[in-house]
């Protein structure tokens, strides 16, 4: 393409044209908020300390960035986050939560999923303004034992139906030999998630 340029008396103002590359697209990864749901109930207390060493060679693997919330659930009413939205920056970090997850070895008593569910709606709640990307683990050997069965199960596509929207990805992870593979896989097709036996981390 040829120039153009105007004179002003002895002078020339020439036109040049300039070729813009474009910017790059930032390659910054947008931060997942990691939700650990731990079964810690009487049929998982010979699976709970492999489960417990798992999740400490897996919050190493978590991108710089991103949360952890850690939580468990056993009985009806016997649930808990253990800690949201934590940020593990240092190697003395991953040793400190070493520490903390050696508490949750043993296991208490019945089995619950739909409380610690529910609850999990809170914590995404809470960590939205960090990052709208959430990840939910479930870990457990998939069988509930409450007084009322149907009804926890009902309770339990409730509570996943609220969180499908609000989850970038799920994980249900199966322990021991004999979990209750029809339950979850019905859980994890309610929020398009994976269900995977340990043995095939």
């Amino acid at each position: 393409m040829t120039n153009r340029h105007i004179k002003f008396g002895d002078l020339y103002l020439n036109e040049q044209f300039v070729t813009v590359e474009p910017q790059a697209e930032s390659k910054v990864k947008a931060a997942v908020n990691h939700i650990w749901l731990v079964d810690r109930s009487g049929s998982m207390s010979q699976e709970l300390p492999r489960l417990i060493e798992d999740l400490k060679q897996r919050h190493r693997e978590l991108a710089a960035g991103d949360t952890l919330s850690f939580g468990y659930f056993s009985s009806e009413g016997q649930y808990r986050f253990v800690f949201k939205g934590l940020k593990l920056t240092t190697e003395e970090d991953h040793n400190k939560l070493d520490q903390e997850l050696n508490k949750y070895k043993q296991s208490l008593s019945l089995t619950c999923f739909s409380e610690i569910l529910e609850d999990s709606l809170n914590v995404i709640e809470e960590l939205s303004w960090i990052s709208t990307k959430f990840a939910l683990w479930l870990f457990t050997d998939g069988y509930p034992v409450v007084g009322n069965y149907k009804k926890e199960v009902e309770n339990i596509r409730t509570a996943l139906g609220k969180l499908e929207s609000k989850l970038t990805s799920a994980q249900f992870i199966g322990y021991g030999d004999y979990y209750n593979k029809e339950l979850l896989s019905e859980m994890s097709s309610i929020v398009g998630g994976e269900l995977r036996h340990c043995s095939d981390q």
